[in-house]
C-alpha cells in the first residue's frame, strides 16, 4: 500500500480492517480496485508483485491485469 500514493486514508484503513479480521481476498480485491478506480500509477515492479499476490491468495487476474492500464516504467 505504501506504493498506491493518493489512496485516502479511508480506503487504506478499510483495507487494514479486512486483513485483521482474516480477509485477505477482500482486502486484495478492494485494494486493487480502489488504485484503479483512482488512477494512481503504480511501477510495473510493484504491478508484478500484486500480480504474485493475487495468485497467492486465488484472486481473479482481472483485478491486477487492468492496474497495467496506468503503470509507469520507473
Amino acid at each position: 500500500m505504501d506504493a498506491a500514493t493518493g489512496l485516502p486514508d479511508d480506503d487504506v484503513e478499510n483495507v487494514q480492517l479486512l486483513i485483521e479480521v482474516g480477509e485477505s481476498l477482500e482486502a486484495f480485491e478492494t485494494l486493487c480496485t480502489q488504485i484503479y478506480e483512482r488512477e494512481i500509477s503504480l511501477p510495473s515492479e510493484e504491478v508484478r508483485d500484486l500480480e504474485f499476490l493475487g495468485g497467492v491468495l486465488g484472486a481473479n487476474r482481472r483485478f491486477t491485469d487492468y492496474l497495467w492500464e496506468d503503470a509507469s516504467e520507473a
